[in-house]
């Protein structure tokens, strides 16, 4: 749903101060840049309820003083991820989503859905096709995720138009080309939801253990070979967010 743009801190958090994009609607991801604290990429979806050109990848290199738009696809597309190679932060991978929603009508995927990849920082990019799903009027909702310890290794999911599970595919040469894991047992991990989670989160330390962040939570320590569901009882369902400490991933 719509937020306010992007905010700040410069104290650890005891004060904030907002620093644009506040016609964004929600924003899908903020990732600052690895060595360069004052460039930040953000992934910004746009309004819900109403078409605006205010979605896509923004950048700042100022520490949100001034921002430029460096992926915008149309005015019913806004990203809804994205991920930092962090050996080499001039590659950047986005996840793109059609979205259009109206007191009676929602509309949660098309042709538009889709990666892409840039290898300079955002002045190109390119729609990653091989071996991920087809541009289609189906595809969903996507998350994506890279490996911290093993940038070649990225993790991304998928889900379709309704919000059902559709897939999770992983690469290990950097987008080039994809493969779907085992992930049968994954069928039923959005239960029809997947436009309200869509998220994918891969361990720091080892690229073979991943997470599907959905109405349940799913691991596989064998990249993608088997998953597992790791939720139990006093786990409420409708999961968003994970977070692995990168010194103990345990």
């Amino acid at each position: 749903y719509e937020g306010y743009g992007v905010y700040k801190s410069d104290n650890a958090g005891q004060t904030w101060v907002n620093c644009g994009l506040i016609s964004a609607g929600s924003i899908g991801r903020v990732n600052i840049h690895p060595e360069h604290p004052d460039t930040v990429y953000v992934a910004a979806m746009g309004h819900l309820f109403s078409y605006n050109s205010q979605r896509g990848i923004f950048r700042t290199y100022d520490g949100g003083n001034t921002w430029q738009q460096i992926l915008y696809l149309t005015d019913s597309t806004g990203a809804s991820d994205l991920c930092i190679n962090p050996k080499n932060p001039q590659i950047i991978y986005a996840a793109m989503w059609e979205r259009v929603r109206r007191p009676n009508r929602r509309s949660y995927g098309g042709l538009t859905c889709g990666i892409y990849r840039t290898h300079d920082g955002g002045l190109n990019w390119t729609e990653l096709t091989n071996g991920l799903p087809s541009p289609g009027s189906n595809v969903g909702r996507i998350g994506i995720d890279i490996s911290r310890s093993n940038p070649n290794t990225l993790y991304a999911i998928y889900a379709d138009k309704i919000g059902y599970f559709e897939g999770v595919y992983k690469t290990t040469n950097a987008g080039n080309s994809w493969i779907q894991t085992n992930d049968g047992s994954l069928s039923d991990c959005y239960a029809s939801y997947g436009w309200w989670f869509g998220r994918i989160s891969i361990d720091p330390v080892d690229p073979n253990i991943a997470y599907v962040i959905g109405f349940d939570l799913y691991k596989t320590t064998n990249g993608g070979n088997s998953w597992m569901n790791i939720s139990y009882a006093d786990v409420h369902v409708d999961h968003h967010g994970l977070y692995i400490h990168p010194m103990n991933h345990n």
